[in-house]
């Protein structure tokens, strides 16, 4: 998040009462410590500092929201403890021979939970691509990657929400490197998020796996329960 930060840092160009992103990078480093702003330059650590030292600036409420992005087969989920993605599959994608093949599957239901306890590796170098938390994905591993273009097939993708707080999202799923299909859905709630799987085959003798989670936390947060059970 502190690219993120840094970002608004370059758009911000003044800081006063009224200034919305001055409130937003303050809700994100409130609590920071000195030694994470190291990765700032000078001048946006100068920045930073008046801006968490200014008690006129207020810090930016967290606004509860559910956004589809149609164009982008991504869902963002936001509560107030916590955020949720969704990666969808639809439209073409191009994968080319050893590039990005840590990424192969984002597209195969991805889901991120995000809060102040969870963290995860945006550039994938920590992630088996073949347990990526919300993808269902066959083992039968594609024998290339070399140059394609290729899209899932079927029509039904996306979802629907309502009042801006609540949403249904679904995929019908056809694998590119294997004749797997299924179906996955999403239903968000006001602070339950409910995943189903069905119809899920495929012709090929090989383990198909669904992942429910997988994810870098501190020990101390490490909290699994699974039909009540913790």
């Amino acid at each position: 998040y502190l690219n993120f930060v840094e970002s608004c840092l370059i758009l911000s160009r003044t800081i006063d009462n009224n200034n919305e992103l001055s409130s937003l990078i303050k809700s994100f480093l409130n609590d920071v410590k000195d030694e994470e702003l190291i990765k700032f330059n000078i001048g946006n650590i100068i920045k930073v500092k008046k801006i968490l030292s200014n008690k006129n600036i207020p810090e930016k409420a967290i606004e509860e929201s559910i956004k589809i992005f149609a164009k982008m087969d991504r869902v963002v989920v936001r509560r107030l403890n916590y955020a949720f993605g969704i990666s969808l599959f639809s439209g073409s994608r191009e994968l080319k021979e050893n590039q990005n093949s840590t990424a192969l599957y984002y597209n195969y239901g991805r889901t991120i939970i995000l809060n102040k306890n969870r963290t995860f590796d945006p550039s994938g170098t920590i992630m088996n691509p073949y347990k990526i938390a919300g993808t269902t994905i066959t083992m039968t591993k594609p024998k290339t990657l070399a140059l394609k273009l290729e899209n899932n097939e079927t029509a039904w993708v996306g979802g629907a929400e309502i009042r801006g707080l609540y949403g249904a999202v679904g995929m019908e799923l056809k694998d590119i490197f294997s004749t797997l299909r299924c179906k996955k859905s999403w239903f968000i709630f006001d602070d339950e998020i409910v995943a189903l799987g069905a119809a899920i085959n495929q012709k090929e003798e090989a383990a198909v796996n669904t992942i429910i989670d997988n994810v870098t936390t501190r020990e101390e947060y490490l909290k699994i329960i699974v039909n009540g059970n913790e």
